[in-house]
């Protein structure tokens, strides 16, 4: 039986990762740059706020505020993006933002004051047991299991705080500050906030979000840097990604993907109709180069350009949906608009490339 079959049986409830993204479309005339630009404020004192960490969630793109609270982020392409504006002692904000023409706009925020217990710094060897396990969970589920996975390092694992339901087996976690993870893999340094995580170690169910801001690793040696672009080729082709732009290009079938349409249920069984990319509905938006995606059923899309070839379902929240040539999704909110699962499903942290990472072709 294929493995999208023996992944989802083995697990009682479907696992679900919902990282929150944001989307960012290239102008296809590169003349739609933008300029985000804010106050940042104490909401109790009225006082500005400096160092506050600014950027947009899942890209490169950021700032911090200076000492009169003011920020700016420049040269930024048109689409749709999550602002996050976070200090350390304050509550994060974020704020969706749609960028459809150049234009300058501005942002201003007034952030509310929290308090964090402070706690004494503790010598690894003498940390509680319990809390070590507990973080072995939060690497193995949050980072991935796979050969990326074992090039992934948490930074600062001292910030993260766990709490453990033995009657539900409800594991959360919480972190006093962004949560950094080298990826010497893919040559990413990624700093995290992380809005939630919930696994239940009895299902083996896992929901987490998070707003991640990618910054380059430096390397003279060339070895490793062409290691890591191939490595990013590696993890964007056949992924999620990857179909929703060839989707958008009109070049499912050339770009190695195979898609079935049928129930959730026949899928999973592997059972489905095999269906012409011909007759996949994708209808250009007015006023924009983004594409409308419409899926009235799940569809199992494989990817048969690797030797072991991957599997995945998509199951739709919504008639549709817009999504742009590199493959990014609109219309996120109030909630993401497709489930996925088997191999997409299990892609973690260490699968993470940033929005604006463009295949090279």
């Amino acid at each position: 039986m294929e493995c999208i079959v023996s992944s989802i049986i083995r697990i009682l409830i479907i696992l679900n990762i919902f990282l929150l993204v944001n989307t960012i479309e290239v102008n296809a005339q590169g003349n739609v740059s933008s300029r985000i630009i804010g106050t940042i404020l104490d909401d109790s004192t009225h006082e500005t706020i400096s160092y506050c960490n600014v950027f947009l969630a899942n890209t490169t793109m950021g700032a911090a505020s200076n000492n009169d609270g003011k920020y700016e982020i420049d040269d930024v392409p048109g689409g749709s993006y999550t602002l996050v504006i976070s200090h350390i002692g304050y509550e994060t904000k974020t704020f969706i933002i749609n960028l459809l023409k150049s234009q300058t706009i501005a942002v201003n925020a007034k952030l509310k004051q929290v308090f964090i217990l402070s706690r004494e710094v503790q010598v690894i060897a003498n940390e509680p047991t319990e809390w070590k396990d507990n973080l072995e969970i939060f690497e193995r589920e949050f980072l991935g299991t796979d050969y990326y996975s074992s090039y992934c390092k948490i930074l600062n694992p001292e910030i993260i705080n766990f709490k453990y339901d033995p009657n539900t087996e409800d594991l959360t976690a919480t972190a006093d500050s962004s949560i950094r993870v080298e990826n010497d893999a893919t040559g990413y340094i990624l700093d995290i906030i992380l809005a939630n995580f919930d696994f239940n170690k009895k299902y083996k169910s896992i929901k987490f979000l998070i707003y991640p801001k990618f910054k380059e690793l430096k390397s003279s040696n060339e070895d490793k840097k062409e290691k890591w672009q191939k490595n990013r080729k590696e993890i964007y082709t056949g992924s999620l990604r990857h179909f929703l732009s060839a989707v958008a290009k009109g070049k499912v079938e050339e770009d190695g993907f195979k898609v079935m349409i049928g129930s959730f249920d026949n899928l999973v069984s592997g059972f489905g109709m095999y269906l012409d990319p011909d007759s996949l509905r994708v209808v250009p938006e007015d006023g924009s180069s983004l594409k409308r995606f419409y899926i009235n059923n799940c569809l199992k899309i494989s990817y048969l350009n690797i030797l072991d070839n991957t599997s995945s379902i998509l199951k739709p929240n919504v008639d549709s949906f817009l999504i742009d040539t590199l493959g990014n999704i609109y219309n996120l909110y109030p909630s993401f608009p497709i489930d996925t699962y088997g191999y997409w499903l299990n892609a973690r942290v260490s699968h993470s490339l940033p929005l604006n990472y463009i295949f090279p072709n």
